[in-house]
């Protein structure tokens, strides 16, 4: 099985994936970044800080850059 390596960019951060994942195909690895995502930006949601910002896991095999996968949120608070 093919392994894919889960970079995460969080506004000024990176996160290299050292490790990687073995999975079926780049359907399955694009499922998962899409999950991560989903977990972060929960997580940004509930602090008390957050105003939104862009996340983005650029996904990549043994031969480079497979996919980058985005998402943008943004919260506007009516105070």
């Amino acid at each position: 099985m093919p392994v894919f390596f889960f970079d995460i960019h969080s506004g000024n951060e990176l996160s290299i994936d050292d490790e990687g994942m073995e999975l079926r195909d780049v359907l399955a690895a694009q499922v998962e970044a899409a999950r991560a995502l989903a977990v972060f930006a929960q997580a940004e949601m509930g602090s008390k800080d957050a105003r939104g910002q862009q996340m983005a896991v650029w996904m990549r095999d043994a031969h480079g850059t497979v996919m980058e996968v985005k998402l943008t949120f943004a919260i506007a608070r009516r105070e």
